[in-house]
């Protein structure tokens, strides 16, 4: 081969064993920082849908028990029924007795309504199967002034707490939501 008048060796064209692997590195290295970035994008995504969907069940209460005292009565179906809730937070499984419909939150854990039985004039919102890093964006968001208090349970490497201070410090929620799955309580009014 002829390289500005000079004759080459065959030898030197083309990539060395290095130069490849090099290439196969730099390329492994994007690759994989891009697909840490679509999980961190995904992640930060089910936790907006959540709390959008904390926004939209706060809402749907306060319009169904608007000039009563108290939400005796309150619970997942009755958020159902009243077709209060849009269809995406609904999960319908067919069984032999009939289909059965749930409120599922973005990690697909059962989300539920209930009245507090301490006190009617607040109730509970329960989220479940929360994955450790989006139990402390939740935790650590504010989620309005009927926020009362904060329950977490059912954690895995994390402390069970039935009252979280609120606002709830970054600190307290790492504890809290530990390295697995939590369940979440929220108390509103």
């Amino acid at each position: 081969m002829l390289l500005n008048g000079k004759e080459k060796n065959c030898s030197q064209c083309g990539l060395s064993l290095i130069e490849a692997a090099m290439v196969l590195a730099l390329s492994a290295v994007v690759v994989a920082g891009a697909v840490m970035y679509y999980g961190s994008a995904s992640d930060n995504s089910k936790v907006q849908r959540a709390q959008s969907q904390i926004g939209t069940i706060q809402s749907a209460v306060a319009s169904l028990y608007a000039n009563q005292g108290s939400y005796t009565g309150l619970n997942s179906d009755s958020l159902k029924s009243g077709r209060m809730l849009p269809t995406s937070y609904l999960h319908t499984v067919a069984g032999s007795s009939g289909a059965t419909t749930t409120i599922v939150n973005p990690w697909k854990g059962l989300v539920t309504v209930d009245v507090d039985t301490r006190d009617a004039t607040t109730y509970n919102l329960v989220y479940q199967q929360v994955p450790a890093g989006a139990c402390v964006k939740l935790l650590t968001s504010e989620l309005g002034t009927s926020l009362r208090r904060i329950g977490t349970a059912s954690i895995t490497g994390g402390a069970a707490n039935a009252n979280l201070p609120i606002p709830v410090t970054l600190s307290a929620a790492t504890a809290a939501c530990g390295t697995g799955t939590a369940t979440l309580t929220f108390n509103l009014a």
